[in-house]
């Protein structure tokens, strides 16, 4: 068996004992729904996402229909995942631009992400679970028992 398969069942197994271990709130076909419902938005948002077996939070594009292959979604910046891989989404309420001229670092542009729009999308449809904090909003696949 090559190192490649090895890694593959240990991740699912690791994944699969995650997963038990938590309520889950979304289902592909709602993520695909959300995504959707997003895009027909028309915003650019800023979104970071984290998965259940990852400490960090990720840079994060919306998905569109194409972007999906066999069931998985293929980032475009660090490659693919399934949606059930994802503990939450995070959509901030601001979006920071750093800045810096030559060697030196400029106060960083700060621009408010519509957020309005993104609630309302939230309450009407199928259910999603979600916070809305000052800091910006976060939508669940899953939470701890």
């Amino acid at each position: 068996m090559s190192e490649e398969n090895k890694f593959s069942i240990r991740y699912n197994k690791k994944l699969s004992k995650e997963i038990a271990e938590r309520t889950s709130f979304m289902n592909d076909t709602k993520w695909k729904y959300l995504f959707s419902k997003i895009k027909d938005l028309d915003c650019d948002y800023e979104t970071f996402v984290k998965f259940l077996i990852d400490k960090k939070l990720r840079s994060f594009s919306i998905p569109d229909k194409t972007d999906f292959i066999n069931g998985k979604y293929l980032e475009q910046y660090w490659g693919t995942c399934e949606l059930k891989e994802i503990e939450y989404i995070f959509i901030p309420s601001q979006r920071i631009y750093e800045r810096s001229n030559r060697n030196e670092i400029l106060e960083p542009r700060i621009e408010n992400q519509e957020m309005n729009k993104l609630k309302k999308c939230l309450a009407t449809g199928k259910l999603i679970e979600h916070e809305e904090t000052e800091k910006g909003i976060f939508i669940y696949g899953y939470s701890k028992k």
